[in-house]
């Protein structure tokens, strides 16, 4: 049975909303891959009302970043990690620019019968490292290969995706209340992915926007082993990335794409954009074209 779950879904402020969403069925587990953009969602009790299954979700973040909040759990999801809802529970969510990400949704009993009836509570691993690296490549090339599988695989691969989830997540520490601090800094990411396009973002901008000091946002960026610098810019570097990514042809150049993210010039954007990805904006979009050609510099 496809279970379309509810969501109240609202647009960011400058309306770019976009969605993709591809979805397979393993033996009653769902598994979808999805792409979205500029949008923000809550379960509501409505929502979950208007639920036909109970469930819970395995969301393995492979691109862009999510604010999810539900129960003690609130935090930025990064590329890499892998976090898990309950679908009975209120939950909300934020997507900061453009997102990709593997879900898998499994009917709690089945869980439960595994765990005796006791609960999963949403959580984060990583998706790099242990058990969570082992899930995420269990995930995608799930997700890849899925045309080939035969009924029985099917099966097989439903039963070891549960197993994996279980390994993940059954004996996390549930996941403590967060610190008006890690609030503050949530706020503060969110503010900026909002306004990654403004050249005249700065410290102080965006201290004053927030009502917090210059000098409280730049220890906050610090505690997370970080600048506001690095951070911006990172940020910015991302969606251009996205932006190559998902344009197999385009009439922007690179400058007018630097431009467009805040950059001041096409010499700060080339300088920051080696720093970051290891390689010059040009070398990076010919590895994603190949050698196609007739796009503009």
């Amino acid at each position: 049975m496809l279970d379309a779950t509810p969501w109240a879904v609202g647009l960011e402020p400058e309306g770019q909303f976009s969605a993709a969403h591809k979805v397979l069925m393993f033996d009653g587990v769902q598994l979808g891959h999805n792409t979205i953009s500029g949008a923000t969602g809550e379960r509501r009790l409505r929502e979950i009302r208007a639920s036909t299954l109970e469930k819970y979700t395995c969301v393995f973040m492979t691109s862009g970043t999510q604010g999810v909040v539900q129960d003690h759990f609130n935090r930025t999801v990064n590329p890499g990690e892998i976090y898990l809802w309950d679908s009975e529970k209120p939950c909300a969510f934020e997507s900061m620019g453009l997102s990709t990400q593997i879900e898998i949704c499994v009917p709690k009993e089945r869980i439960h019968q595994l765990t005796g009836g006791k609960t999963l509570s949403p959580n984060v691993i990583s998706g790099t490292t242990g058990i969570g690296a082992v899930l995420g490549q269990f995930l995608e090339t799930a997700m890849d290969n899925a045309a080939d599988f035969s009924g029985d695989q099917n099966d097989t691969v439903s039963e070891i995706a549960i197993q994996l989830i279980l390994s993940g997540f059954s004996h996390q520490p549930k996941v403590q209340p967060t610190s008006h601090r890690s609030q503050n800094l949530l706020r503060v990411q969110q503010y900026i992915e909002k306004n990654l396009m403004d050249s005249q973002l700065s410290p102080t901008l965006v201290a004053e926007e927030n009502r917090i000091s210059v000098r409280y946002l730049h220890l906050m960026f610090a505690q997370s082993s970080t600048t506001f610098s690095k951070y911006l810019n990172g940020r910015r570097i991302a969606r251009i990335q996205a932006e190559l990514q998902n344009r197999s042809a385009s009439n922007q150049t690179l400058t007018q794409l630097a431009f467009h993210y805040g950059f001041s010039s096409s010499a700060q954007f080339s300088r920051v954009f080696k720093r970051v990805c290891g390689q010059t904006p040009r070398s990076y979009r010919n590895s994603l074209t190949g050698s196609q050609k007739g796009i503009n510099t």
